[in-house]
């Protein structure tokens, strides 16, 4: 397997069968299908773009993709326009600061799940003048149990 457009190729440990498709999660097969009477009249094109090729591609859009880093992560946005701002930010730094829209309350309550250092991060950021947390304050949670 190996990514059309940058020609990086896919390592065979990473790689594994599926119901007799060779798989590999850094790479996407794209399958894109013309109509009729469009500029590629009923042609189907197939490509494979590996997952830094598909960010690349993804940087240059105008609007943030449907379920772009949210389906597979907890996260604040809750609305478009948050996404769009995010999704924004992410494109001119490479951060993806969702965290941007959790009140100085909700921050508080992430104290026993997230590290406190990045949680300090975002209230020094996005609520200037609230006090930062004291480790000593907050339990670990032991997330195996």
């Amino acid at each position: 397997m190996r990514c059309n457009k940058c020609g990086n190729k896919a390592e065979q440990g990473n790689n594994f069968m599926s119901e007799g498709f060779l798989w590999n999660a850094q790479f996407k097969n794209i399958e894109l299908g013309f109509g009729y009477l469009s500029k590629f009249d009923n042609e189907t094109w197939k490509f494979t773009l590996c997952e830094e090729c598909v960010l690349d591609m993804v940087k240059t859009f105008k609007h943030v993709p449907q379920g772009f880093y949210i389906d597979s992560t907890p996260t604040s946005i809750e609305t478009t326009e948050q996404h769009q701002v995010v999704f924004n930010h992410w494109k001119e730094t490479g951060e993806w600061e969702d965290l941007r829209f959790y009140t100085y309350e909700d921050l508080k309550q992430l104290a026993n799940y997230l590290d406190i250092d990045e949680i300090n991060k975002m209230i020094g950021k996005y609520h200037d003048g609230k006090p930062f947390l004291n480790l000593d304050d907050y339990e670990e949670v032991d997330n195996d149990e």
